[in-house]
Protein backbone atom coordinates (compact mmCIF):
# COMPACT_ATOMS: atom_id res chain seq x y z
CA UNK A 1 0.00 0.00 0.00
CA UNK A 2 1.51 3.18 -0.73
CA UNK A 3 0.48 6.25 1.32
CA UNK A 4 0.67 9.92 0.36
CA UNK A 5 -0.11 12.00 3.05
CA UNK A 6 1.09 15.66 0.91
CA UNK A 7 -2.39 16.66 0.83
CA UNK A 8 -3.55 15.40 3.95
CA UNK A 9 -0.88 17.78 5.64
CA UNK A 10 -1.68 20.43 3.67
CA UNK A 11 -5.67 20.09 4.60
CA UNK A 12 -4.67 20.16 8.07
CA UNK A 13 -2.20 23.39 7.78
CA UNK A 14 -5.24 25.38 5.45
CA UNK A 15 -7.55 24.03 8.96
CA UNK A 16 -5.30 25.36 11.37
CA UNK A 17 -5.11 28.42 9.62
CA UNK A 18 -8.44 28.77 9.37
CA UNK A 19 -9.35 32.20 11.44
CA UNK A 20 -12.74 32.50 13.50
CA UNK A 21 -12.96 35.65 15.18
CA UNK A 22 -13.98 35.52 18.69
CA UNK A 23 -17.76 36.00 18.53
CA UNK A 24 -19.14 39.40 21.06
CA UNK A 25 -22.78 38.11 21.07
CA UNK A 26 -24.59 35.18 21.09
CA UNK A 27 -25.93 35.78 17.27
CA UNK A 28 -22.18 36.81 16.01
CA UNK A 29 -22.02 35.03 12.56
CA UNK A 30 -19.17 34.51 9.81
CA UNK A 31 -19.55 35.38 6.65
CA UNK A 32 -20.62 32.16 3.77
CA UNK A 33 -16.37 32.00 2.45
CA UNK A 34 -16.13 29.96 5.78
CA UNK A 35 -18.81 27.74 4.92
CA UNK A 36 -17.43 27.13 2.21
CA UNK A 37 -13.77 27.15 3.16
CA UNK A 38 -14.92 24.20 5.15
CA UNK A 39 -16.87 22.68 2.56
CA UNK A 40 -13.88 22.28 0.36
CA UNK A 41 -11.48 20.98 3.36
CA UNK A 42 -13.74 18.07 3.56
CA UNK A 43 -14.81 17.39 0.14
CA UNK A 44 -10.77 17.24 -0.12
CA UNK A 45 -10.55 14.69 2.86
CA UNK A 46 -13.56 12.73 1.29
CA UNK A 47 -11.12 12.69 -2.29
CA UNK A 48 -8.21 11.73 -0.25
CA UNK A 49 -10.06 8.62 1.90
CA UNK A 50 -11.08 7.45 -1.52
CA UNK A 51 -7.53 6.93 -3.07
CA UNK A 52 -6.17 5.20 0.14
CA UNK A 53 -9.09 2.96 0.92
CA UNK A 54 -7.25 0.41 2.91
CA UNK A 55 -6.44 2.48 5.75
CA UNK A 56 -6.71 0.17 9.16
CA UNK A 57 -9.79 2.81 10.65
CA UNK A 58 -10.72 3.69 7.27
CA UNK A 59 -14.47 2.68 7.85
CA UNK A 60 -14.50 4.62 11.30
CA UNK A 61 -12.69 7.90 9.21
CA UNK A 62 -15.77 8.06 6.86
CA UNK A 63 -17.94 7.96 9.90
CA UNK A 64 -16.49 11.37 11.10
CA UNK A 65 -16.39 12.30 7.94
CA UNK A 66 -20.07 11.88 7.32
CA UNK A 67 -21.06 13.42 10.26
CA UNK A 68 -19.21 16.56 9.87
CA UNK A 69 -20.23 17.33 6.02
CA UNK A 70 -23.78 16.43 7.81
CA UNK A 71 -23.57 19.40 10.15
CA UNK A 72 -22.35 21.60 7.86
CA UNK A 73 -25.30 21.03 5.76
CA UNK A 74 -27.89 21.76 8.04
CA UNK A 75 -26.26 24.86 9.73
CA UNK A 76 -25.82 26.51 6.62
CA UNK A 77 -27.56 27.55 3.64
CA UNK A 78 -25.88 28.67 -0.47
CA UNK A 79 -24.92 32.21 0.70
CA UNK A 80 -26.20 32.39 4.42
CA UNK A 81 -23.59 33.59 7.20
CA UNK A 82 -22.68 31.31 9.24
CA UNK A 83 -23.33 31.19 13.35
CA UNK A 84 -19.48 31.35 14.56
CA UNK A 85 -20.35 28.81 17.33
CA UNK A 86 -20.96 26.17 14.48
CA UNK A 87 -18.49 27.22 12.95
CA UNK A 88 -15.36 27.01 15.49
CA UNK A 89 -16.66 23.44 16.59
CA UNK A 90 -16.86 22.22 12.93
CA UNK A 91 -13.27 23.76 12.57
CA UNK A 92 -12.14 22.17 15.42
CA UNK A 93 -13.99 18.75 14.75
CA UNK A 94 -12.41 18.99 11.14
CA UNK A 95 -8.76 19.44 12.67
CA UNK A 96 -9.24 16.56 14.97
CA UNK A 97 -9.95 14.04 12.62
CA UNK A 98 -7.00 15.36 10.83
CA UNK A 99 -4.40 14.63 13.35
CA UNK A 100 -6.01 11.73 14.44
CA UNK A 101 -5.71 10.29 10.42
CA UNK A 102 -2.13 11.73 10.36
CA UNK A 103 -1.11 10.04 13.20
CA UNK A 104 -2.71 6.84 13.21
CA UNK A 105 -1.37 6.10 9.65
CA UNK A 106 2.70 6.17 8.99
CA UNK A 107 4.53 4.45 6.32
CA UNK A 108 7.83 3.08 6.91
CA UNK A 109 10.92 3.38 5.03
CA UNK A 110 12.74 -0.31 4.72
CA UNK A 111 16.79 0.19 4.37
CA UNK A 112 18.64 -2.70 2.76
CA UNK A 113 21.45 -3.80 0.62
CA UNK A 114 22.05 -7.11 -1.50
CA UNK A 115 19.92 -9.25 0.32
CA UNK A 116 16.36 -9.34 -1.31
CA UNK A 117 14.95 -12.24 -0.09
CA UNK A 118 15.57 -10.94 3.48
CA UNK A 119 13.95 -7.43 2.32
CA UNK A 120 11.32 -9.03 0.12
CA UNK A 121 9.94 -11.45 3.42
CA UNK A 122 10.13 -8.34 5.49
CA UNK A 123 8.32 -6.53 3.41
CA UNK A 124 5.53 -9.16 3.02
CA UNK A 125 5.40 -9.25 6.42
CA UNK A 126 4.55 -5.76 6.54
CA UNK A 127 2.40 -5.71 3.96
CA UNK A 128 0.67 -8.53 6.02
CA UNK A 129 -0.05 -5.73 9.01
CA UNK A 130 -1.36 -3.02 6.38
CA UNK A 131 1.50 -0.82 6.74
CA UNK A 132 2.46 1.23 4.07
CA UNK A 133 6.10 0.53 3.41
CA UNK A 134 8.59 2.44 1.38
CA UNK A 135 11.74 0.83 -0.94
CA UNK A 136 13.59 3.28 -2.62
CA UNK A 137 14.40 1.73 -5.87
CA UNK A 138 11.07 0.51 -6.11
CA UNK A 139 9.75 4.59 -6.29
CA UNK A 140 9.91 6.24 -9.77
CA UNK A 141 13.04 8.30 -9.97
CA UNK A 142 11.08 11.15 -11.88
CA UNK A 143 14.82 12.76 -12.40
CA UNK A 144 15.84 12.67 -9.48
CA UNK A 145 20.12 11.97 -8.17
CA UNK A 146 20.51 9.44 -5.51
CA UNK A 147 20.30 11.38 -2.64
CA UNK A 148 17.29 13.49 -3.63
CA UNK A 149 15.14 10.70 -4.10
CA UNK A 150 16.00 9.41 -1.31
CA UNK A 151 15.50 12.17 0.89
CA UNK A 152 12.14 12.81 -0.46
CA UNK A 153 10.90 9.36 0.46
CA UNK A 154 12.17 9.39 3.55
CA UNK A 155 10.72 12.50 4.31
CA UNK A 156 7.44 10.72 4.07
CA UNK A 157 7.57 8.00 6.44
CA UNK A 158 7.67 7.81 10.14
CA UNK A 159 9.56 4.81 10.96
CA UNK A 160 12.40 2.43 9.68
CA UNK A 161 13.19 -0.97 9.67
CA UNK A 162 16.68 -1.41 9.17
CA UNK A 163 18.00 -4.58 7.20
CA UNK A 164 21.70 -5.36 8.56
CA UNK A 165 23.16 -7.95 6.07
CA UNK A 166 26.59 -9.57 5.38
CA UNK A 167 27.32 -8.00 1.95
CA UNK A 168 30.65 -6.16 2.36
CA UNK A 169 34.06 -7.39 3.69
CA UNK A 170 36.17 -4.95 5.86
CA UNK A 171 39.29 -4.58 8.34
CA UNK A 172 41.18 -1.63 9.50
CA UNK A 173 44.31 -0.57 7.68
CA UNK A 174 47.15 -2.17 8.99
CA UNK A 175 49.89 0.83 7.70
CA UNK A 176 52.55 -1.77 7.93
CA UNK A 177 51.87 -3.75 10.93
CA UNK A 178 50.09 -7.41 10.40
CA UNK A 179 47.15 -7.36 8.91
CA UNK A 180 44.00 -8.08 10.35
CA UNK A 181 41.16 -10.91 8.83
CA UNK A 182 38.62 -9.05 7.19
CA UNK A 183 35.21 -9.31 8.67
CA UNK A 184 31.99 -8.78 7.83
CA UNK A 185 29.97 -5.95 7.46
CA UNK A 186 26.53 -3.52 5.96
CA UNK A 187 27.26 -2.13 3.02
CA UNK A 188 28.14 1.31 3.41
CA UNK A 189 24.85 3.07 2.50
CA UNK A 190 22.98 0.64 4.95
CA UNK A 191 25.41 2.56 7.80
CA UNK A 192 24.74 6.07 6.22
CA UNK A 193 21.05 5.54 6.09
CA UNK A 194 20.52 4.28 9.51
CA UNK A 195 22.68 7.35 10.79
CA UNK A 196 19.74 9.25 8.65
CA UNK A 197 16.81 8.12 10.21
CA UNK A 198 18.55 7.77 14.06
CA UNK A 199 18.73 11.78 13.90
CA UNK A 200 15.68 12.32 11.88
CA UNK A 201 13.21 9.90 14.09
CA UNK A 202 14.87 8.89 16.96
CA UNK A 203 16.26 5.18 17.83
CA UNK A 204 12.32 4.43 19.04
CA UNK A 205 11.48 4.59 16.01
CA UNK A 206 14.06 2.69 14.12
CA UNK A 207 14.28 -0.98 14.30
CA UNK A 208 17.46 -2.84 13.02
CA UNK A 209 17.16 -6.61 12.10
CA UNK A 210 20.19 -7.99 12.06
CA UNK A 211 21.44 -11.36 10.07
CA UNK A 212 22.57 -14.33 11.99
CA UNK A 213 26.18 -13.62 10.66
CA UNK A 214 28.70 -12.30 12.22
CA UNK A 215 28.57 -8.65 11.02
CA UNK A 216 30.83 -5.80 12.92
CA UNK A 217 28.72 -3.11 14.25
CA UNK A 218 29.31 0.40 12.97
CA UNK A 219 31.42 1.81 16.38
CA UNK A 220 29.27 4.20 17.63
CA UNK A 221 26.10 2.07 17.38
CA UNK A 222 27.95 -0.47 19.35
CA UNK A 223 25.52 -1.72 23.06
CA UNK A 224 21.95 -0.92 21.07
CA UNK A 225 20.04 -3.77 20.91
CA UNK A 226 19.54 -5.66 17.58
CA UNK A 227 16.96 -7.87 16.89
CA UNK A 228 18.15 -11.17 15.10
CA UNK A 229 16.34 -12.40 12.19
CA UNK A 230 16.05 -15.86 12.78
CA UNK A 231 14.82 -18.32 10.41
CA UNK A 232 12.19 -19.78 12.96
CA UNK A 233 10.43 -16.03 12.19
CA UNK A 234 10.45 -14.89 16.36
CA UNK A 235 12.14 -11.83 15.07
CA UNK A 236 8.25 -10.90 13.76
CA UNK A 237 6.84 -10.87 16.93
CA UNK A 238 9.08 -8.58 18.66
CA UNK A 239 8.76 -6.33 15.79
CA UNK A 240 4.56 -5.98 15.95
CA UNK A 241 5.63 -5.08 19.39
CA UNK A 242 8.07 -2.13 18.97
CA UNK A 243 5.32 -1.31 16.20
CA UNK A 244 2.78 -0.68 18.44
CA UNK A 245 5.09 1.17 21.01
CA UNK A 246 5.39 3.52 18.45
CA UNK A 247 1.94 4.08 17.83
CA UNK A 248 1.32 2.18 14.91
CA UNK A 249 -2.51 0.70 14.96
CA UNK A 250 -2.38 -2.96 14.56
CA UNK A 251 -5.13 -5.34 14.81
CA UNK A 252 -4.70 -8.83 17.07
CA UNK A 253 -6.28 -10.21 14.21
CA UNK A 254 -3.43 -9.09 11.62
CA UNK A 255 -0.29 -9.48 14.24
CA UNK A 256 -1.52 -13.16 14.71
CA UNK A 257 -1.60 -14.21 11.07
CA UNK A 258 2.64 -13.07 10.32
Amino acid sequence: MHLDKTKLRLLLEKTEQLSISAPNNYNSSSSPSMAKQLSTILSGLSGWLIKHPNLTNGAAYGKKLAELQGKLTSTTHPGSWFPDKEAEELRVGTLALLRLIDRDNKSIFIVHSRDLQMREVVQSALRGLILPTVVLEREDDNGQTIIEKFEKEAARCEYAVVLFSADDEGRLRSKGRKETLLKLRVRQNVVLELGYFLARLGRRNVFVLHSEEPIEQPSDFVGVVYQSYDKAGKWKAKLVRELKAAGFKIPIKLSDRI
